[in-house]
């Protein structure tokens, strides 16, 4: 299953570290390509925003079936953290 992320993550323009990758695979992993596609986390990506704002959009991600989860917080801080890698 990894290697489709993989392969979605490494035509995203704008990522440059392997952190930013691992980060990026990781949600898409998690939410969806079609999310990921969607969401203003690659727009952000692909516009070269400032890492910090970044970081803002993937803490966005922290919800299911309308309730925030402790464990998706967990997840999109590592994800955060490790694209500022």
């Amino acid at each position: 299953d990894l290697e489709k992320f993989e392969r979605y993550a490494s035509a995203v323009r704008g990522i440059k570290t392997q952190g930013q990758f691992d980060a990026v695979v990781d949600f898409m992993y998690n939410c969806g390509v079609t999310n990921f596609n969607r969401s203003t986390l690659k727009k952000y990506i692909e516009a070269g925003k400032a890492v910090w704002e970044i970081q803002e959009q993937f803490l966005r991600w922290v919800n299911a079936g309308g309730k925030k989860l402790g464990g998706l917080v967990t997840r999109r801080i590592w994800e955060a953290n490790r694209f500022a890698e």
